[in-house]
């Protein structure tokens, strides 16, 4: 049986992207102030809002706190991110089905 993955067109929206624009901006609220309140660094969130690290089921629990949303929506955002750029770097010739047939849900 050949499966075929399909890649939305576009990358999702990295959560680093997400927290500046749909949480920071609007509320005015600086990356020192989100760091005080959450009990992450500046500079991890420095980092997490230039897409150089992804968000930990942590960092996730910490933001939902101090923003007053879900620790999903964080997680979410990343997996997103994370199982777009996984499809894209691999290559399906390079996996090999060992079951003849694959359950789909």
């Amino acid at each position: 049986m050949n499966i075929s993955i399909t890649i939305s067109q576009a990358r999702p929206i990295p959560p680093g992207e997400v927290l500046v624009e749909a949480c920071l901006e609007p509320r005015g609220i600086t990356i020192t102030e989100l760091a005080s309140a959450s009990g992450l660094s500046r500079k991890h969130l420095s980092r997490i809002i230039n897409g150089h690290v992804g968000i930990t089921a942590g960092t996730a629990v910490r933001l939902a706190g101090a923003l007053g949303t879900t620790p999903e929506l964080w997680l979410n955002l990343q997996n997103k991110v994370g199982l777009y750029d996984a499809q894209i770097s691999v290559a399906p010739e390079t996996v090999r089905p060992l079951v003849a047939e694959a359950i789909v849900q």
